[in-house]
């Protein structure tokens, strides 16, 4: 996991509630996510979580290669994985899911490569989810006391697909600005999970409905707005351009 870390939460006067929901469905982003899955023939869902990689390694610093010989930065991201695969864990009193943290080297790749890359790395991350969840909690604790840091275990993506599935086909820059104009953004109180930075996709055959929960004495309401348009901006560019790079500029 990146060295890099969220800022430590704002002791000042925040407005009430402290945790809330940004709500946003856009169409421009349904057909970017569609149109990237269709050129890379990975899932929706690993573009999604590409994307936020890509957004999370944009704003890390870069980490030193042992040799000398130059600089990564990686991108991190928690997937929602089953933490019941194996049958001695069929009748264990406990969620049936579980975070699971997904890492992914950026370095020297397009969006394309990036989306190939997380999908690797998905495939180990979820090998994970029936892992003890306290034992990671542990490891982040120890890693935050040898580094000095207060380390974020967010960004985290649930990806939830219903019965019908997102098109997946090849879009148009004529498309997406026709359908940029039709996004729809709006703030709800949030109180469940109490995340700095999780967000959830409702996905099925009329869109991809985004649910950000912020904290927002780690980050303020404009910051979270700013995150979602940088993810759309990011798909949007990726989606015309299958040489776009993997890593934004943030602004």
């Amino acid at each position: 996991m990146p060295a890099a870390v969220n800022p430590a939460p704002d002791t000042r006067p925040r407005p009430s509630p402290r945790h809330r929901f940004l709500h946003r469905t856009s169409p421009a982003l349904d057909l970017a996510v569609g149109a990237v899955a269709a050129r890379t023939g990975e899932s929706p869902a690993t573009v999604l979580a590409a994307a936020l990689a890509a957004l999370d390694a944009a704003g890390t610093g870069p980490v030193p290669h042992e040799d000398g010989t130059g600089e990564t930065r990686y991108g991190a991201v928690h997937l929602i994985s089953a933490n019941r695969l194996r049958p001695e864990t069929a009748a264990a009193v406990l969620p049936l899911s579980q975070p699971v943290p997904c890492c992914v080297d950026t370095a020297g790749a397009t969006f394309q490569e990036l989306v190939r890359r997380t999908a690797a790395a998905s495939l180990r991350a979820f090998r994970a989810g029936g892992a003890p969840p306290d034992e990671l909690a542990a490891l982040l604790a120890t890693v935050a006391r040898e580094r000095g840091v207060r380390l974020d275990a967010t960004p985290a993506l649930n990806y939830r697909p219903r019965s019908t599935a997102l098109p997946v086909r090849p879009t148009t820059a004529g498309e997406l600005a026709a359908a940029a104009p039709r996004s729809v953004t709006r703030w709800t109180e949030a109180d469940p999970w109490r995340a700095s930075h999780y967000l959830s996709a409702d996905v099925d055959a009329s869109g991809i409905r985004l649910l950000l929960q912020v904290d927002t004495a780690v980050h303020p309401p404009e910051w979270a707005e700013r995150r979602l348009d940088a993810l759309e901006r990011l798909l949007c560019a990726a989606a015309l351009d299958a040489h776009c790079p993997a890593l934004p500029t943030l602004g």
